[in-house]
């Protein structure tokens, strides 16, 4: 159940939530496990944002029960809930590499929070510790090589 201040703000259309992207009074939210929250004071940001990306993959994915074939298209749409933007998987080896975009980015290419979760999904797709680099700018998106 949504909390009478984001029903309020439902009801004058000032709270969005589609397609993986959270809106609050026009500004762009992004959705963290709480996890990864309260360990912000404690390790680098891109280390938590990669082991609690980790696990929260692996938790979603053994509770749907998904099969090895819906695996990344499910890990897409966990990526989309976090609010960090849209991701497109472009190239995936089980090997431990990958290109992927993120469209409509909440931080930019360089954001250690944004790679750290990339690191973390891919680690555990991969079933290997991997890690993920920006590379650049790709029309509107986001490219990063994780490996």
């Amino acid at each position: 159940m949504l909390s009478s201040f984001l029903q309020k703000l439902d009801f004058v259309h000032q709270f969005k939530m589609a397609e993986g992207s959270i809106g609050i009074l026009g500004t762009k939210q992004v959705m963290l496990p709480s996890s990864l929250v309260s360990e912000l004071n404690k390790e680098s940001i891109y280390d938590i944002a990669k082991k609690s990306a980790h696990e929260e993959v692996e938790i979603y994915i053994k509770r749907i029960n998904a099969d090895q074939e819906s695996t990344l298209n499910i890990s897409e749409q966990i990526f989309d809930t976090y609010g960090l933007g849209k991701l497109k998987i472009e190239l995936f080896d089980k090997k431990g590499k990958a290109i992927v975009h993120v469209s409509d980015a909440a931080f930019p290419g360089k954001s250690p929070l944004t790679r750290g979760v990339l690191a973390g999904m891919f680690s555990f797709l991969c079933k290997k510790n991997v890690d993920a680099e920006f590379k650049g700018m790709k029309g509107n998106a986001n490219v990063y090589v994780i490996g």
